[in-house]
């Protein structure tokens, strides 16, 4: 015989506390949900506005980059084989050093160029790295897709990284520190996503000048195996 409460029977309450824990757990799904949505509808919108800044950022100093490409010697422009192989680290433990990893010192004719640059050449120099160092500061905090970020301005922070890295090491053996060491990072970063894109790689990166065009980075088939490094590369980072 069931045991009545409020002349009701056990089973009548089983059935009653049966219903509302299924309704707590109906009530916590959608309010998880919610909070997911959410979640997801702001990650959008801070990215979207990461997206927004970067353009605005790039579109804000498109002139001090053909003042750049135009007026600065082409001699000043540093090749690929003078860079290090691997860029520092983003860790402040990171004590990776740049010299003696593939990396080459000036020639004489790129520190005679350097010598022969302006207050006011220079002066822009810095301005364009410090606005490098701003975009690659919001790609590597995560407020700007990689993916994104490198299929619209791989090229140009190519480009920008080769003709001013002599002026970077400049200032980094003056002053000392890790100047401009963010440039280092991104440079290696739009390499190795022009390479494992086919339809970049295929094509040359020039740095085009009143006094002549500059290869800095050939075009590349590869060979097959390489083909398949850089497919395995495209997927595992982008």
């Amino acid at each position: 015989m069931d045991y009545q409460f409020l002349g009701k029977t056990d089973s009548f309450w089983i059935g009653i506390y049966t219903l509302t824990a299924i309704a707590g757990t109906m009530l916590l799904a959608i309010t998880g949900w919610f909070i997911y949505w959410q979640l997801r509808l702001a990650t959008k919108s801070l990215k979207f506005d990461g997206i927004l800044r970067m353009q605005e950022i790039v579109d804000n100093f498109s002139i001090d980059r053909q003042i750049i490409y135009n007026t600065f010697p082409k001699e000043l422009i540093v090749f690929t084989s003078q860079f290090s192989t691997l860029p520092p680290g983003r860790s402040v433990l990171d004590k990776k050093s740049l010299i003696g990893n593939g990396y080459n010192d000036l020639s004489k004719k790129q520190k005679s160029s350097l010598s022969k640059l302006t207050t006011e050449q220079l002066q822009l120099a810095y301005k364009v790295i410090g606005i490098l160092n701003d975009l690659g500061q919001l790609v590597e905090d995560g407020f700007v897709d990689r993916r994104i970020f490198l299929g619209k301005y791989h090229t140009m922070i190519i480009r920008l990284c080769h003709f001013l890295e002599a002026i970077r090491r400049q200032v980094e053996k003056t002053n000392g520190g890790n100047y401009g060491h963010r440039l280092l990072r991104m440079r290696h970063e739009a390499i190795r996503f022009n390479k494992i894109c086919p339809k970049h790689r295929s094509m040359a990166i020039n740095i085009v000048t009143p006094k002549g065009v500059i290869n800095i980075i050939p075009s590349q088939i590869g060979s097959l195996w390489q083909r398949v490094y850089w497919n395995i590369l495209r997927h595992l980072y982008y």
